[in-house]
């Protein structure tokens, strides 16, 4: 696999999906990610929670809320005043492979996208 300069596990694809993202204290609804990985997303949002807030996201593959969606546990891991930064921490094997057609769909670097799919077990590297 090419090593690149942000030493990144996962290529990143700019994508907009609608989030629903919920935590114990209350239900946070974007239609705005600006790109997502394999290993995590990047959401733009007004309101924004601390780093290190455990959340339940859905994504949204469709324009109603009816749509298919990919649920995922994640993590804030970083804020900014433009949105949020969400780590993935846990996703069941449907979602997985819808996850992995999105960036699939929204990638102009297919060979690369589908080398750290084999490099990788799920979300992490094998030790």
């Amino acid at each position: 696999m090419t090593t690149r300069p942000d030493q990144r596990e996962f290529t990143r694809v700019p994508v907009s999906v609608k989030v629903e993202l919920m935590t114990r204290d209350g239900v946070f609804f974007t239609q705005k990610t600006r790109n997502l990985s394999m290993k995590g997303l990047y959401m733009e949002a007004s309101d924004k929670l601390p780093v290190n807030t455990e959340c339940q996201l859905r994504l949204f593959l469709g324009e109603s809320r009816d749509a298919a969606c990919i649920e995922i546990l994640g993590r804030i891991s970083r804020v900014d005043e433009m949105g949020m930064a969400i780590e993935f921490k846990q996703i069941e094997v449907e979602g997985f492979e819808r996850l992995r057609d999105l960036v699939l769909l929204n990638t102009n670097q297919v060979q690369e996208v589908e080398e750290e799919f084999r490099s990788h077990l799920g979300l992490r590297k094998p030790h």
